[in-house]
């Protein structure tokens, strides 16, 4: 079907749109002049809103509709989210040290200190010890002073003694050779260099000696800084946790709170 092409309906169509542009112009122009004593208000009122309806149109046209604008903000919340709590976990991850440390619980740990760390009986003191390897047992030297066969006892009551001591008096440490193998008990290094301030650290030993029985005890506390005394070869780790007569030589141990 053919339209002719009519310029006279055009030009009239055009004229009539012209004429309701004008009232509709006028009307707006009576309605924001009068009454005067509100005109100051109402301009006021209509740029503001006319300029919020603008700014949101400005912001809209990229994304085409308003569903594709406010799917755009609930999806980049959610990202966003995401995007915080990663960096707010490798944040933590970082100030512990590292993933290792990260992941370890109090539980696990304490489990472990309770079926490991082991009691000494020296001469004229006692105090508990670790297995450095799977027969080697560090404590300290006051512990086992004047007592050429100290006795290692376990936390199932066993006891043994070492067949060979070796120790370093200036540092008090002193290291118990053992004829069985314990591999399932060795606890392994942590440079103090890689601990943070306020970091958590638990403690283990037996406080009282075999005055005291049952289970290791193990106090709780964080790490302070690392101190060297002059004439001494090695590092002092200070801590916030209190020791009670008989831990010492215990371990202190890492776990993330």
């Amino acid at each position: 079907m053919n339209h002719k092409f009519n310029p006279e309906k055009l030009i009239y169509q055009a004229k009539v749109k012209i004429k309701n542009w004008q009232l509709r112009f006028i009307a707006y122009i009576k309605r924001l002049l009068f009454p005067l004593y509100l005109f100051p208000l109402k301009l006021v009122t209509y740029s503001t809103y006319y300029l919020a309806i603008f700014l949101i149109k400005l912001l809209i046209w990229p994304f085409k509709s308003y569903a594709n604008f406010f799917k755009t903000i609930f999806w980049g919340t959610i990202f966003t989210y995401f995007a915080f709590t990663e960096y707010r976990f490798l944040s933590l991850v970082e100030h512990y040290g590292g993933y290792g440390k990260f992941f370890c619980s109090e539980w696990a740990v304490s489990r472990t200190l309770k079926r490991s760390v082991v009691r000494v009986v020296g001469g004229l003191s006692e105090g508990s010890g670790f297995f450095v390897s799977d027969n080697q047992i560090l404590t300290n030297f006051h512990v086992i002073a004047d007592e050429p066969s100290p006795k290692v006892v376990f936390p199932d009551g066993r006891f043994t003694t070492p067949y060979r001591i070796t120790a370093n008096k200036d540092n008090d440490l002193a290291l118990l050779y053992l004829n069985e193998t314990h591999a399932d008990k060795i606890f392994h290094w942590v440079s103090p260099q890689t601990l943070q301030i306020n970091e958590p650290l638990l403690a283990a030993g037996y406080p009282l000696g075999t005055d005291l029985s049952g289970e290791v005890t193990i106090n709780k506390g964080n790490f302070s800084a690392v101190r060297h005394a002059s004439g001494f070869f090695s590092d002092y780790v200070q801590t916030s946790i209190n020791l009670v007569q008989g831990m010492s030589g215990g371990r202190s141990f890492l776990y993330l709170l």
